[in-house]
């Protein structure tokens, strides 16, 4: 394991990703366990700001605004700070980027955006991920993060390469992290 540590400080660690345990990549049953909980937090919020726009009576076409800029908050900054969403925190989870560190604020708006797509993606997210060894959906493929254990650690390091996707007829080029020999 030094020799890991020695190799990727003494090299551009803009090309080197993490590798974690498979044990450590979090499954569709967590999956829906995060969407469930954080979703039912989400709704809270959205009743509590519908309250204050009846008790202030605020004009009702506004009330979408603070519950979206509330959503995305919760759903990026939150998410993938180390404090994590309520769901993060319960079930002791954290997203990374494919480097191991946090996820860039880019990565996390790739994420929402994938997210709020609607339905057919969640679907297509929960199909994908049950196939992956690492257990990425494709919006975390796109984004480059993985959703870990919290105490996870990297086993190893390698190389971030680009591979392509296909799905439902569509190419994606995205980055993943590829074991590399001569680390090893």
């Amino acid at each position: 394991m030094e020799n890991i540590k020695s190799t990727t400080e003494s090299s551009d660690n803009s090309n080197i990703g993490a590798i974690y345990s498979l044990d450590d990549h979090i499954g569709l049953w967590f999956r829906i366990l995060i969407m469930i909980i954080d979703g039912l937090a989400l709704f809270i919020f959205g009743v509590l700001v519908f309250l204050l726009f009846l008790m202030f009576q605020l004009p009702d076409n506004y009330f979408l605004f603070p519950v979206f800029i509330g959503a995305f908050l919760y759903l990026t900054i939150l998410k993938a700070s180390e404090t994590g969403t309520i769901a993060y925190i319960m079930l002791k989870i954290k997203v990374v980027g494919l480097n191991g560190n946090p996820p860039s604020f880019i990565k996390m708006i790739i994420r929402f955006a994938l997210l709020i797509i609607g339905p057919l993606e969640f679907i297509l997210d929960m199909i994908w991920l049950t196939g992956e060894s690492t257990k990425q959906t494709l919006r975390d493929k796109v984004a480059g993060t993985y959703v870990l254990k919290s105490d996870a650690e990297p086993i190893e390091f390698g190389v971030v390469k680009y591979v392509y996707l296909d799905v439902l007829g569509y190419a994606f080029t995205v980055k993943e992290v590829q074991r590399n020999k001569t680390i090893i």
